[in-house]
């Protein structure tokens, strides 16, 4: 698979125009950012590490997780992501276009993944956060039906659709759920982490809305991930105020753990990290694989991503967390 196969270069490109604009409008209000919680997710000795777009990024020396401090309040964000240009355009131009395309691509796979993956014979309740267009659901409920869906999204818009697909739907950011109401047996959780005002009370609110035995599938961006390690912060995957948390397989597994979670497991499924990583090269000054990408063989670079994957070392980190 190839990043042109799920996205748009021109529109990609007007979205982070506008994901610039939106940026520069909300460091204005810099002097109300609060500090990072970052004590909290097991890390006690920082390094500052560089500044893009006025965000300054942080490294653990202790588990390599990689995050803005200070940050915008819970507030700030949640206004960033109703009301700012950027994540209309997401909603409204950038994604529609190639919803087949990403219906086929990533979540008929996905579900495929999940569904062969989990024991689904042991759940009856699945959530998922953040469920947008209801794609994942959709396809996950063709293979397991007879299951009892529940879309977990806090935009007006996104609740109507998946309302209007046939999941129950839960209005909310996933950390105001009153745990009291609702209990799942599977929680999934797509390239949210990154975007979390604090990781911490969002991995323990997982953990109290399951029932005991029952599983958390999360994914999202490694602070050691390939591209994001070579390209640092020239990659297109750090853009604040969007993406703030950069956690290491090593970090999330700590957090999870200390939520609570008495299995979890780690690993990176990346497909795009080369491909992604390659469109960047000559920028970087990046020679030996400048080298690779115009002389090197189609199965040496097949067999890169191969590797990237198979050793964890993909910007793409998938985390299971068992109850």
């Amino acid at each position: 698979m190839k990043e042109s196969d799920i996205r748009d270069q021109k529109r990609l490109n007007e979205f982070f125009k506008l994901m610039k604009e939106d940026s520069d409008n909300l460091i204005k209000k810099s002097s109300n950012f609060i500090d990072a919680a970052y004590q909290s997710w097991g890390c006690n000795n920082i390094e500052y590490q560089f500044n893009k777009w006025g965000y300054d990024y942080y490294k653990c020396l202790d588990t390599n997780n990689l995050f803005v401090h200070p940050r915008p309040s819970v507030d700030i964000l949640e206004d960033f992501y109703t009301n700012s240009k950027s994540q209309r355009y997401w909603a409204d131009e950038f994604f529609p276009p190639y919803i087949e395309q990403r219906i086929e691509k990533i979540f008929k796979p996905r579900a495929k993944f999940i569904s062969e993956k989990f024991d689904f014979n042991k759940f009856d309740k699945i959530a998922d956060i953040g469920a947008g267009f209801g794609l994942f659901l959709n396809e996950l409920s063709l293979i397991e039906p007879d299951k009892e869906y529940y879309a977990i999204e806090p935009s007006d818009k996104m609740e109507k659709i998946c309302a209007d697909k046939g999941f129950n739907t839960i209005k909310s950011f996933f950390e105001n759920i009153d745990h009291d109401l609702y209990e799942f047996d599977f929680l999934t959780s797509f390239e949210t982490f990154e975007h979390l005002q604090d990781p911490k009370p969002f991995i323990e609110k997982a953990y109290n809305l399951l029932s005991k035995d029952g599983s958390f599938y999360l994914t999202t961006l490694s602070g050691v991930g390939f591209d994001i390690l070579n390209l640092w912060k020239d990659s297109n995957s750090i853009s604040p105020p969007q993406h703030l948390n950069f956690f290491s397989p090593m970090g999330i597994k700590k957090l999870f753990e200390s939520a609570g979670f008495s299995k979890v497991e780690v690993f990176t499924p990346g497909k795009l990290d080369w491909d992604i990583f390659s469109k960047q090269i000559d920028q970087n000054n990046h020679r030996f694989f400048d080298f690779v990408h115009n002389f090197g063989e189609k199965e040496s670079i097949s067999e890169l991503q191969e590797w990237i994957s198979k050793h964890n070392f993909s910007s793409h980190m998938a985390v299971i967390g068992t109850k």
